[in-house]
């Protein structure tokens, strides 16, 4: 194992109309919301239930309700998201043009969302990218290089991005203070299985399952240090990042956390114990897990917190954003 290391208004949006070559999306009354995406792939039969950054309220658009959504993310304004009849949704503020989604989208199926601090990324089945939004480092500027191969995951930083090819290659783009564009040298010809991207470090795992984290020099971060006492041998099935904070899921459902992070972000949550978990999304403060009989779990002392209009559900997926998650509700249980 290589040791290195959203108060927003409510839209309401059926279709969205193709206008000067972006897909136009009604514009709500601006508020500060901060997020950033790292999504996951989308669940089928699901149903978004809620964004919870606490304190903000998160009014999702009404038009949503009895939808089935296939995928969802956002960045640090905004929140986009995509039902199976692949109409566009999204609320929040639309500070850099969030909700232009590009015209390029128009009927394509989605694969995955994600976002940074102010842009965001739309993977198609296709194995196509799109971005918009903020563009200040090049972060939303797609490089030909990128849509030149086929893309299977995509991930986003605070103000740059990040695709994995086909061929188990990344490709990044956008800002490199502290090297997050820079492939580490141990991992550089091998098969790049999954990865994710905090918001200023990179977490890859091969396929010969070496996790490799590199970015985010600053020496107050303790990503790139990984725990000795971990068991590295285990395979690795997971990946989450933020702030200062990484995870993995081993294949046993168990969770490693480590990195900077006050009040208990990462230490596992008692309730874990004997559990299996399936996602784990970090925020700025806070760690959501999510388990596969549908229960969802926290640590951390800042927000999100856990809102009670899940209790009782059965949830499929999270999404996770840079302040909250989205949670899908199982539309079959």
């Amino acid at each position: 194992m290589t040791r290195t290391s959203r108060t927003a208004t409510v839209l309401a949006i059926v279709a969205v109309i193709a206008v000067g070559g972006i897909l136009q999306v009604p514009a709500a009354t601006e508020a500060a919301y901060t997020d950033t995406s790292n999504s996951a792939f989308p669940a089928d039969n699901a149903r978004l239930l809620q964004l919870t950054p606490a304190p903000e309220s998160n009014n999702m658009p009404t038009a949503m309700q009895g939808k089935t959504i296939s995928v969802a993310g956002g960045d640090s304004y905004a929140s986009v998201a995509v039902d199976t009849q692949n109409n566009w949704y999204a609320w929040g503020s639309n500070a850099n043009g969030e909700f232009s989604i590009p015209a390029g989208l128009s009927g394509k199926q989605i694969k995955q969302i994600a976002g940074g601090n102010g842009h965001l990324l739309a993977l198609t089945t296709e194995g196509k990218v799109f971005a918009w939004g903020l563009n200040s480092m090049g972060q939303a500027t797609v490089p030909a290089a990128v849509n030149a191969k086929t893309i299977v995951q995509v991930s986003a930083g605070s103000s740059f991005s990040m695709a994995l090819t086909s061929e188990g290659n990344l490709i990044g783009w956008g800002e490199n203070r502290y090297g997050e564009l820079d492939i580490p040298s141990e991992i550089k010809g091998k098969f790049i299985s999954q990865f994710v991207a905090g918001s200023w470090h990179v977490m890859a795992v091969t396929q010969d399952n070496a996790l490799s984290v590199w970015g985010a020099s600053n020496p107050t971060q303790n990503v790139k240090t990984l725990p000795e006492s971990a068991d590295w041998g285990r395979t690795i099935v997971g990946l989450a990042a933020n702030y200062q904070v990484c995870a993995v899921i081993f294949e046993n459902g168990a969770v490693l956390q480590w990195g900077t992070a006050a009040g208990g972000q990462i230490v596992n949550p008692a309730g874990l114990a004997g559990k299996r978990v399936k996602q784990v999304k970090q925020t700025q403060g806070a760690s959501i897990f999510l388990t596969d009989d549908g229960q969802v779990f926290r640590s951390g002392s800042s927000s999100p917190t856990i809102p009670s209009t899940i209790s009782g559900k059965f949830i499929d997926q999270l999404f996770g954003t840079y302040r909250g998650v989205l949670f899908l509700e199982s539309a079959t249980r």
